[in-house]
């Protein structure tokens, strides 16, 4: 337990200079992480992807921007993953299609566009997945579970079982 706890401080202070998201190193153990509503502002690091045995995600309410970096596919143990409230663009990309064991999704209060790769469809256990304010659009997806209509505006979804 101490050397998570040393992981998960060294991992913290790798992300912070100056309020800005550093790359982090690589801490193979480090399962949580939350740097929830901090004001970080700067791109979400590529490195991020080397956290494999992550299983909850939170970058909510920063200042974030740029696009999600495609070394989030590596992150395939994630069941919660929180973007929501940033300033992140660009298209969504295909590789969040990787992430088959998330269970929540938020993407909520960015500056997305496009649609949403087909890829969303392989969470077959995303339950809940907010895209609310955001410039998205496009077509109807489903899964196993789940049947999502994209169109622009407010748009948030609950799974009903």
């Amino acid at each position: 337990m101490v050397e998570t706890r040393s992981s998960e401080m060294s991992l913290l202070k790798s992300f912070l200079e100056r309020g800005k998201l550093n790359k982090p190193k690589s801490i193979k153990k480090l399962e949580y992480l939350s740097l929830y509503s901090n004001n970080f502002s700067g791109h979400v690091p590529a490195q991020i992807g080397n956290l494999t045995l992550l299983q909850q995600l939170f970058f909510g309410a920063n200042y974030l921007t740029g696009n999600i970096p495609r070394e989030i596919a590596s992150l395939t143990m994630l069941q919660f993953l929180d973007f929501g409230n940033n300033k992140l663009s660009g298209y969504v990309p295909k590789e969040i299609g990787h992430l088959i064991n998330l269970e929540e999704l938020d993407l909520g209060i960015n500056n997305f566009n496009g649609s949403l790769p087909e890829e969303i469809g392989n969470m077959t256990l995303l339950r809940s997945l907010w895209l609310n304010n955001n410039n998205l659009s496009g077509t109807q997806y489903s899964n196993q579970r789940n049947y999502w209509t994209i169109t622009k505006g407010n748009w948030k979804s609950d799974s009903h079982s």
